[in-house]
């Protein structure tokens, strides 16, 4: 999870199984308050797809409370509001959204104070004027907010909470707003301390307040406040214990906890379409029943209705229970969209959508990437996935979780990488479009292309096969052609060059090629006298011979003559022979060759020895094959369920993927694998791209790598610490972290106990400098760097990371990667400028205190946020600060030295507080910053060294560092090995570090 996020998309399991056919041509109540101890306690259908949540929640700070960075609201909503948002979260998706209202502080009210007497006595009715001077603009700005959200987003619900001032102007505003057209579709007001309560200062005062309105089975208004509140229940509390409970609400007490529910149970009175777009496929005069679904309570859930707001498909009906069901004799696509509302109680409705694909029956299916084709049995192609560079041929480049027809026709088979796609038609020519930045469609290098371009017209072709970088592609008449990226020699030319950008023979005229698989940098063919041959990169094992480094020409894999199938991925092979036998070879961190043990292979292993395979297809860190009895059988890893089992579940060995019926063939793209049951393809594993055509199940990455209120936080924060850096910096560091918390008793108490943590750091190589446009294109994409970086993190077992370079898309599949088991700040959470410094620690053994960032100059003076973070470690209650930095590289001295500068007032700001301190990072320096950092603070580097009055850098030192004090690094671990140099371009470090 990332610290900071404000919004909370509906979620789905990583493990989904789908079923997935293709057309054969796309056509185209009660009582609002509660008592409990000392409180009284109380879209349109494309509009809710895109931009609209299913709940907006609108906050409005009072008593001068604001929101500290990286937060929405103040300390008294943001208690109430996050974890609602969280919670409510877990089924529809929330926006949160701060009514920026200036409100006096509660001194303001309490201008004198009469001893002895009651704290009410000692407020006059000017005093309170003045208090409450801000709710009439933040009344119209609540007002005026509801109207803008209620007609751009038709279906929405609200969920209004204020604090002080900000409690009176929602309450004054819900009469006016329950009126309006939409009032019907307002969830709740909770009101937290506000002054015009039964017993607040306001009737205190004489002065006339209005009652909120009544409640209703889907409506209420609940007041949080502490009896003895100066603010909404003086009674007769002496003036200091009233104004200390008037500030204490950024507290957790049962009440918020129960009002909070009650909040959370009104929202989901209303039946809202689970998923909000339902994919599904049918053959052609089949049987289809879909029973919809709906997040509501278990009380109105039975209640729900269904009406169909679109032309159903000829012979399909809806019923009201949410039932489509019926035959459709015609092939096609159908967008269904309905509406499902509450009966008991009554709800306006919410919109969903069926998108229903009727064919004929698919006779090919080809993944790769994050994207997934096929074709049928009338000469139609489809793709479904990822699309940024039109690689689902459509002639666009917006993504699609439903299939889209691949412009032309008369398509025979088809290949995808998930950046560029290739296929066949029944005519013998080839046609490629997508990515093409090294040439992969064989057209000479061009911009992206988002529709089919014909291949070397005159030339007949049987198979082609696309990766990544590369594309090869075998003629009728059996001869090999290869064309792209040929840096790693993956052309097989017999050299390196940066691209081949047409078709050119490789291996021997007339060879009779039989089957062809093109990798992330390596390729692997059979030819027609059984023998394997393989070419490219051979960092692992994955070109099948004895010889590490770059093959530029093909070379024989082992002395077999009897190969008839293989498949590659971007670090191992495997194939089949006419036996029926199989062989893996290759990477194998995670068991992807199936050999029962983790160790690389580089020649050809045996797998699933006894039985009789017929195919097999080679994903990123896992494999699938077909037995002769239509059996899929799947090893490696399996956090996105790629493995078919219904578990998340790894396997170093076949395990028979149960969840999976009957299939005729198999194909694996890098999280996800699909196949022929009969004439329907199935899809598994990852979909957060779409790529299973999200029957059932939402694509669960965000759709933006960086939210608006994301964005906004972050122009906000590089905009403070633009003023930060004009401050000395002493003054800057008091500014930016000295209203950090103090350390409590209880955690200097635990200060003695002791605990043993292994610190990481990490330069990511951000995925700016991966994509086509950065300038280290023939790396691989950050996504799929992201899952080779979550393995070199959970292989070293790291507890404690610090990030360099990440960007906001590699913090969100990081996050998937890792399963959900760190969390990250800044993460996303302050956009483009935070997240390239994230730090990333395991949920299980550290809690967040106190989280907070220090500006340094970077890339030439720009402002950049580094994080501060204080964490408690869970097994021993001890707590330490970490810092992580990324300072400015080459030529900028002038940033580094200032940015060091301010880092080491950080450090020795945090020095006074007694508690261990950790500082990692890319500091693109290998002398000074050492003599600097433990010359002027307490901090040692786990790498060794000295500074005793000279300083003696350590041997073997590099730019990356880790630093650490009142406490003991044991042995520091520099990795740069083949996993580490696919992944970045920077060494990782990892040490345990110990306090005692």
């Amino acid at each position: 999870m990332t610290l900071g996020t404000r919004h909370h998309l509906r979620k789905a399991g990583a493990a989904s199984l789908l079923v997935l056919a293709l057309t054969a041509s796309l056509l185209a109540a009660t009582s609002s308050s509660v008592e409990a101890g000392d409180e009284v306690g109380a879209t349109s259908p494309t509009a809710r797809r895109s931009s609209c949540a299913d709940v907006l929640l609108v906050g409005v700070d009072g008593n001068g409370q604001g929101p500290k960075r990286g937060k929405t609201f103040g300390p008294a909503v943001g208690r109430f509001a996050g974890t609602y948002a969280r919670q409510l979260g877990r089924g529809r998706s929330v926006q949160e959204k701060r009514l920026a209202v200036r409100t006096p502080k509660l001194a303001t009210l309490t201008a004198r104070h009469l001893s002895g007497k009651p704290a009410a006595d000692s407020i006059r009715k000017a005093s309170l004027r003045r208090w409450l001077a801000p709710v009439p603009q933040a009344r119209k700005a609540v007002i005026a907010t509801l109207d803008a959200a209620a007609t751009s987003c038709p279906e929405q619900q609200f969920v209004l909470v204020g604090y002080a001032q900000g409690a009176r102007a929602v309450h004054g505003a819900l009469g006016t707003l329950r009126e309006r057209p939409y009032g019907g579709r307002i969830v709740a007001g909770v009101l937290i301390s506000d002054p015009g309560h039964r017993k607040g200062i306001e009737v205190r005062l004489g002065r006339k307040v209005d009652a909120p309105p009544a409640p209703s089975d889907t409506f209420g208004v609940w007041n949080i406040c502490t009896t003895g509140d100066l603010v909404c229940a003086p009674g007769r509390t002496a003036f200091r214990p009233a104004v200390a409970t008037a500030q204490r609400y950024h507290r957790s007490t049962p009440t918020v906890t129960k009002v909070r529910a009650a909040v959370l149970d009104r929202a989901r009175r209303w039946p809202a379409p689970k998923p909000a777009i339902t994919v599904r496929a049918a053959l052609v005069d089949a049987p289809i029943q879909i029973a919809l679904q709906a997040d509501a309570t278990a009380s109105t859930r039975p209640g729900a209705q269904w009406t169909a707001t679109s032309a159903l498909p000829p012979g399909v009906t809806l019923s009201p229970t949410g039932v489509l069901s019926g035959a459709v004799s015609t092939r096609g696509q159908w967008a269904i969209t309905y509406t499902v509302a509450g009966t008991a109680p009554a709800t306006t409705p919410h919109s969903g959508q069926v998108v229903l694909t009727v064919s004929d029956g698919a006779t090919s299916v080809s993944s790769g990437g994050q994207v997934t084709c096929a074709t049928d049995g009338g000469g139609g192609a489809t793709c479904w996935g990822a699309n940024q560079f039109g690689q689902l041929g459509n002639g666009t480049t917006a993504g699609s979780a439903a299939p889209v027809a691949v412009a032309g026709t008369g398509w025979q088979s088809i290949s995808t990488s998930g950046g560029s796609t290739c296929g066949i038609k029944v005519d013998g020519t080839l046609w490629c479009w997508g990515l093409n930045n090294f040439a992969q469609l064989g057209i000479d290098k061009t911009a992206p292309q988002k529709k089919p371009r014909q291949v070397s017209p005159g030339t007949a072709w049987s198979k082609v096969s696309t990766s990544w970088f590369n594309t090869c592609a075998i003629t009728t008449g059996g001869d090999l052609y290869c064309w792209g990226q040929n840096l790693r020699g993956a052309v097989g030319t017999g050299g390196t060059s940066r691209l081949v950008a047409r078709p050119v023979l490789v291996g021997p005229a007339g060879a009779g090629w039989l089957d062809v698989s093109t990798g992330g940098w390596h390729t692997c063919a059979v030819r027609g006298d059984g023998t394997m041959w393989c070419w490219g990169q051979n960092t692992f094992g994955q070109v099948g011979n004895a010889t590490a480094g770059v093959q530029t020409a093909p070379v024989q894999v082992g002395p077999a003559t009897n190969w008839r199938q293989v498949s590659t991925s971007w670090g191992h092979s495997c194939g089949v022979t006419g036996a029926g036998e199989m062989a893996c070879w290759g990477i194998n961190k995670d068991g992807q060759i199936g050999t029962g043990t983790l160790d690389d292979a580089w020649s050809p292993q045996p797998v699933g020895a006894g039985q009789v395979w017929t195919s097999v297809s080679a994903g990123d860190a896992s494999t699938c094959a077909l037995n002769s009895g239509a059996q899929t059988w799947c090893w490696g890893g399996n956090r996105y369920g790629q493995l078919g089992t219904g578990t998340n579940v790894g396997s170093a060995v076949p395990v028979l993927a149960s969840a999976l019926p009957a299939l005729t063939s198999l194909t694996s793209g890098w999280m996800h694998a699909c196949g022929l049951a009969g004439p329907v393809p199935m899809c598994w594993g990852s979909n957060e791209a779409g790529q299973l055509g999200a029957s059932g199940t939402p694509p669960t990455a965000r759709s933006a790598a960086v939210s608006s209120a994301d964005a906004a936080r972050a122009h906000d924060v590089v905009r403070r610490g633009a003023v930060a850096l004009r401050l000395s910096p002493a003054a800057q560091v008091e500014s930016e972290i000295g209203d950090r918390p103090a350390v409590s008793a209880t955690a200097r108490r635990k200060a003695k106990k002791s605990f043993t943590a292994k610190v990481m750091t990490f330069n990511l190589l951000g995925s700016q400098h991966t994509a086509p446009t950065g300038d280290r294109p023939d790396w691989a994409p950050g996504r799929i760097r992201s899952e080779w970086a979550s393995s070199l993190i959970t292989s070293r077992d790291g507890s404690l990371v610090g990030l360099q370079e990440i960007q906001p898309d590699q913090v969100t599949s990081l996050n998937a990667a890792t399963e959900g088991r760190y969390t990250f700040f800044p993460g996303t959470s302050m956009g483009y400028a935070g997240a390239p410094q994230s730090i990333m620690w395991r949920t299980a053994d550290w809690t967040p205190v106190w989280t907070d960032t220090v500006t340094i100059p970077f890339m030439r003076n720009q402002p950049r946020p580094q994080p501060v973070v204080r964490l408690r470690n869970n097994a021993s209650g001890q707590e330490l600060y970490f810092i992580n930095a990324h300072f400015s590289p080459g030529s900028m001295e002038s940033d580094r030295r200032r940015a060091t500068a301010i880092i080491i007032r950080t450090i020795r700001k945090l020095q006074k507080d007694g508690l261990p301190i950790l500082l990692t990072g890319d500091l693109n320096d290998n002398h000074r910053v050492f003599c600097q950092v433990t010359g002027k603070t307490k901090l040692r580097a786990a790498l060794g060294g000295s500074n005793n009055g000279s300083c003696k850098p350590p041997a073997g030192r590099r730019v990356d560092w880790i630093f650490g004090s009142v406490g003991a690094f044991g042995q520091i671990a520099i990795s740069q090995g083949s996993q580490v140099r696919r992944t970045t371009d920077h060494s990782v470090h990892d040490v345990p570090f110990s306090v005692q």
